[in-house]
């Protein structure tokens, strides 16, 4: 099972770094609906504001 980043929605984004997140996008047997999640961090991102707190 695969999903590409262009599929994946962008969830939060901060200068320089970007979490993305899909959730039940296919199925694995006898665990139920999976997701899926990819970061992108340029050299030197401050990632303060991506832990804070939702």
């Amino acid at each position: 099972m695969r999903i590409a980043k262009q599929d994946t929605p962008a969830t939060d984004e901060a200068p320089g770094a970007v979490c993305r997140q899909k959730m039940n996008f296919d199925a694995a047997s006898g665990y139920g609906e999976i997701g899926g999640e990819y970061f992108s961090l340029a050299a030197g991102s401050d990632l303060g504001p991506l832990l804070q707190p939702g």
